[in-house]
């Protein structure tokens, strides 16, 4: 979020007056969108909304405020506003969850965050990226929640492994490596980790020598947990 003033080649901008907010898209390329937006309900989903608006209450006199949007922000900022006024929320991908969760992060719009989150349960490799997301935001609680989504779902993969073998041969090498390091890693014999590593070299590697080399390195790891 910048102060009005820096330069940039597409911008959308939201410009704080006495009766509202109007949101606009500015750029050579682009017609002029003009969003009014009711005060009140922004400052009910947004501390950083209330705060704004709070601070034109004590200075009637004072010039209007425009906060500069980056371009690639506008669709995320639309589904915020969509959030805020109808509590209804249509991102699909992964892509567009995170966005979305980083701008109610930035407006301090809290319950959009969470439900958020809560989409990013729902696919096991979208969770297992929450502990990344959460050094992309600013918010302590929104830390906290995306760190124990993550510990709460490999503690539920490793306690039956097998069982979401499915999606678990879709995952990146290494965060197949980060489950089979745990601690709480549980199988009945060592054969299950060589089986499901085999299967996952084979998957993302057909070439014989790479995927006996990172099946070699993965398991190194995963007997040494299982130790």
């Amino acid at each position: 979020m910048k102060q009005e003033g820096n330069q940039a080649p597409h911008v959308n901008y939201i410009s704080r007056k006495s009766k509202g907010v109007h949101f606009s898209t500015d750029g050579d390329d682009s017609a002029e969108e003009v969003i009014n937006v009711n005060s009140k309900i922004l400052s009910k989903k947004s501390n950083m909304f209330f705060k704004l608006f709070n601070e034109m209450k004590s200075e009637p006199e004072a010039q209007s405020l425009t906060i500069q949007i980056e371009a690639s922000e506008e669709e995320a900022f639309s589904g915020l506003l969509e959030f805020i006024y109808f509590s209804t929320m249509s991102p699909s991908s992964y892509t567009e969850i995170v966005n979305l969760l980083m701008i109610s992060d930035e407006f301090q719009a809290f319950s959009c965050a969470e439900v958020c989150i809560r989409l990013l349960e729902m696919k096991i490799e979208w969770a297992l990226s929450c502990c990344e997301l959460s050094a992309r935001v600013h918010e302590l609680y929104l830390r906290e929640l995306l760190i124990k989504v993550e510990k709460e779902q490999k503690s539920k993969i490793c306690s039956d492994i097998m069982s979401h073998k499915d999606e678990l041969l879709q995952l990146s090498f290494d965060k197949i490596e980060a489950l089979f390091c745990v601690d709480t890693l549980k199988v009945e014999s060592e054969d299950v980790v060589y089986d499901f590593i085999r299967a996952w070299a084979q998957n993302h590697y057909p070439n014989t020598e790479t995927a006996a080399l990172l099946r070699n390195c993965t398991l190194n790891a995963s007997f040494a947990s299982l130790t």
